[in-house]
């Protein structure tokens, strides 16, 4: 009796927090296919008598947004390939080079995880000037890319670390060099990783604002996390137009997770059974 009140007690928990959870979503979504006057006198109500696409028209059309989308997918396609690339090949070493050297430096890549980044911003924003990459997407990617390869390497070098070594000591004895190891034997066994690092990196580029906001100045680069947020002053009393903004912006990232759904629980699954 007690285990079951218990087991009913929580589940009220996660049922409230779930609520807490999809209300704003419910809220935002029904509002942006609903015009101004619903908003304000039936803001918690589906009407499907005024159901109208004319919002999210409104919003695709006048903020531009095949052109936001595109820089947003140029930024997110480069840093994610980026990050993929160079931190598999740079975890490689760290999990299977057993040396004092590459623990301490395993160490303060880990420690560099819990670094607030706002205090890496401006020096990142002087050294892509230094480069002159200021204002490019290339420059965004790169700043994406140095940022997120801690977590990135972290994430790798856990999941290498459980393939046999047995299968590395094998390539070695067939004369493959540490190249030839990584790209031919651990390159096939880390997808499933790959697959996590790919929907998780997407969505933390996708969902930047902040570096964006501050190297992207050309106001026909904008990302589109920009651009809702330059739409503020135009649409402030319109909620409706804003809400269908919000649904457009979220809507690429909500695909490409549907899509991969599938291979992100299995990375994750496959580094708990292994781990």
């Amino acid at each position: 009796m007690k285990a079951n009140r218990r087991n009913l007690s929580q589940e009220l928990v996660l049922i409230v927090v779930t609520g807490l959870f999809i209300l704003p979503l419910y809220y935002a979504v029904i509002n942006a296919f609903k015009s101004q006057e619903s908003v304000s006198l039936h803001p918690f109500t589906i009407w499907f008598n005024t159901f109208t696409l004319k919002y999210i028209s409104d919003f695709f059309v006048h903020r531009q947004y095949l052109r936001t989308l595109f820089y947003s997918g140029s930024i997110t396609v480069l840093a994610v390939a980026l990050i993929i690339s160079l931190c598999s090949l740079g975890a490689f070493p760290l999990a299977n080079v057993r040396s004092r050297i590459f623990r301490i430096y395993y160490i303060a890549i880990v420690g560099a995880i819990v670094l607030p980044f706002e205090i890496a911003l401006i020096p990142l924003v002087v050294v892509l000037k230094n480069l002159h990459l200021s204002y490019t997407v290339w420059g965004i990617a790169l700043v994406h890319t140095a940022w997120n390869a801690p977590f990135a390497i972290f994430l790798y070098t856990g999941y290498m670390r459980t393939i046999p070594r047995e299968l590395e000591e094998a390539a070695i004895i067939d004369g493959c060099g540490m190249l030839r190891t990584y790209y031919h034997i651990f390159l096939p066994l880390i997808k499933p990783i790959t697959a996590a690092c790919v929907i998780i990196f997407a969505t933390w580029v996708w969902n930047d604002f902040l570096v964006a906001y501050v190297a992207l100045r050309n106001p026909q680069q904008l990302t589109m996390q920009v651009n809702l947020y330059s739409s503020l002053g135009k649409y402030l009393q319109q909620y409706n137009v804003l809400f269908a903004g919000m649904i457009l912006v979220c809507l690429p990232i909500l695909v490409l997770f549907l899509f991969m759904q599938k291979h992100f629980i299995k990375g994750l699954t496959a580094g708990a059974i292994k781990g």
